[in-house]
Parts: structure tokens; C-alpha cells; sequence
């Protein structure tokens, strides 16, 4: 009896994977999830000049124990408080297929890696 539900088991699941990508990928849910940074063209050199490694980086930054401190609190209501990840130019160009700007730091580190690997 056990091996007559496998069948609409192993099915069932497979239209419910597919329905649920289909589902994901049509309908307009997440596209507000990722907005333009105002002024990119400003922002962007502050923060490669600010010599940012891989990480999530979130702003303004505290502890457990400052967190509730006058000076934290303002901070936060004066705004914004974004949360921002980084990832190295090699890294995201192994990770996606958007198109990127070159980038000789990445360039350099591929080509090293190529002529080591020899």
C-alpha cells in the first residue's frame, strides 16, 4: 500500500517545485525588493575608497551594549540605517552572470591564479 503513494508523492511535489518557481519568477512580488541607491554616482567612490572587504556591513554600527545608549538612538532616528553586502569583484563575477564593468584587482587576482595553477 506504502509503494502506491509514491508515485503522487514524488509528483505532487514536483508540480508544487515548479508551480512555486513559475509563481516566483511571474508575479510582481519581490521586484520592489532591490531599489536604486540615490546619488550612486557620488556614493560608489566613498565606499571603494573606504577599502571595503567581503562582509555585511550595517550602519550605524553598535553593540548589545550601546544599543539603547541617547547617542545610538538619535543616530538611528536621524536615518538611514541601511545594511550593505560586499563581495569582491572575482567573487561576484563567479556567483552571477550579470554583466560587470571590468575591474583590474579582479583581473589580476584571475590572471594569478591562472599562471599558479599551471
Amino acid at each position: 500500500m506504502l509503494y502506491a503513494l509514491w508515485l503522487p508523492i514524488v509528483l505532487s511535489a514536483v508540480i508544487v517545485f515548479v508551480a512555486s518557481s513559475i509563481m516566483h519568477m511571474v508575479l510582481p512580488y519581490h521586484k520592489s525588493d532591490y531599489q536604486k541607491l540615490p546619488d550612486e554616482d557620488k556614493v560608489m567612490p566613498v565606499l571603494r575608497s573606504a577599502g571595503l572587504k567581503r562582509g555585511l556591513y550595517v550602519f550605524p554600527f553598535t553593540t548589545h551594549k550601546d544599543m539603547k545608549s541617547p547617542a545610538m538612538i538619535e543616530k538611528y532616528n536621524q536615518g538611514p540605517s541601511p545594511a550593505i553586502p560586499s563581495a569582491s569583484a572575482a567573487y561576484v563575477s563567479q556567483t552571477t552572470t550579470a554583466p560587470r564593468a571590468p575591474d583590474s584587482r579582479a583581473a589580476e587576482v584571475c590572471t594569478r591564479h591562472s599562471n599558479t595553477s599551471r
